[in-house]
């Protein structure tokens, strides 16, 4: 600790001074820079004390927020993921529904497309039967009684058997095949037994049903046509199969023919003729 320190006067110390070697006035010197190093080192060590206080409370501080954000963030990646697998989830059973429909949709369109062609089919055959005349080459042995549902009548228009499924005073209705015919009560007649089979003529035509037609010579549209016809005819004989001629020839015909056999409702099979039955110049068709 220095003179001046302990309250000695300055001039005082001043001439103490002079009375010191160099020696000891440069002893003296670093004395008290000394001394004013550690009054430095003092006040910085307190100053780094305190940084270093603040350094380590900033250090807790960030860690804090850093674990805070770290949770934060792995609920936000929580909740967003399961919003994301909402949505999948959402988007799935919306395309699902929409697929359901689209099939459903394509089923009803094809069963519309389906009946309508059998509706078709039975319009035409109904047109055909309204000008038809049927001459049995030989008749039903008729029983006499009174229709009821469930029995088994003739039908002279069509020439054929079929069974009644509903009955009123103002019409009769019967399957016929796969048919389904009203017609006035006395347009049918009970029925015993079958003894024969009768052919079908056409009114004003007077051609019977061969299981037979000729397409030979003919424009594929003109072909087709007289075929559409001939097979309403058949089906309204009852015949099971019939033999298509369409020859040799570029094949144009016969590729013509398969088409729209594929197409036909009431053509179960179809293949061309074997041996003995016309070869490739035929085409055999098994009727429904």
């Amino acid at each position: 600790m220095s003179a001046s320190k302990l309250g000695f006067p300055q001039r005082l110390v001043e001439r103490a001074k002079t009375f010191l070697s160099p020696e000891e006035r440069r002893v003296q010197e670093l004395v008290q820079e000394l001394e004013r190093v550690r009054r430095i080192a003092e006040r910085d060590g307190a100053v780094a004390a305190r940084l270093k206080e603040e350094a380590l409370a900033l250090k807790a501080t960030y860690e804090k927020k850093m674990q805070e954000l770290a949770a934060r963030k792995e609920k936000m990646m929580a909740e967003a993921q399961e919003q994301a697998l909402s949505v999948v989830r959402a988007a799935r059973r919306e395309a699902e529904e929409i697929i359901r429909e689209f099939k459903e949709k394509l089923r009803a369109e094809e069963r519309r497309e389906q009946e309508k062609a059998v509706q078709a089919v039975r319009e035409r055959l109904q047109r055909l039967a309204a000008q038809c005349t049927v001459v049995p080459e030989t008749q039903e042995e008729l029983a006499p009684g009174v229709l009821n549902v469930g029995a088994t009548v003739y039908v002279p228009r069509f020439g054929q058997e079929g069974t009644v499924v509903d009955l009123s005073k103002e019409s009769v209705t019967v399957q016929v095949g796969s048919f389904r015919v009203a017609l006035p009560p006395g347009a049918v007649r009970p029925v015993a037994h079958q003894r024969a089979t009768g052919a079908v003529r056409m009114a004003g035509a007077a051609c019977t049903v061969s299981p037979t037609v000729d397409l030979r010579g003919q424009r594929v549209e003109e072909a087709l046509t007289n075929l559409e016809r001939y097979l309403d005819a058949a089906l309204l004989a009852g015949l099971g199969r019939v033999d298509i001629i369409h020859g040799y020839g570029t094949g144009a015909l016969r590729a013509a023919v398969r088409e729209f056999l594929l197409q036909h409702p009431r053509v179960r099979s179809f293949r061309l003729g074997g041996p003995g039955e016309g070869g490739p110049g035929v085409t055999i068709a098994e009727l429904a």
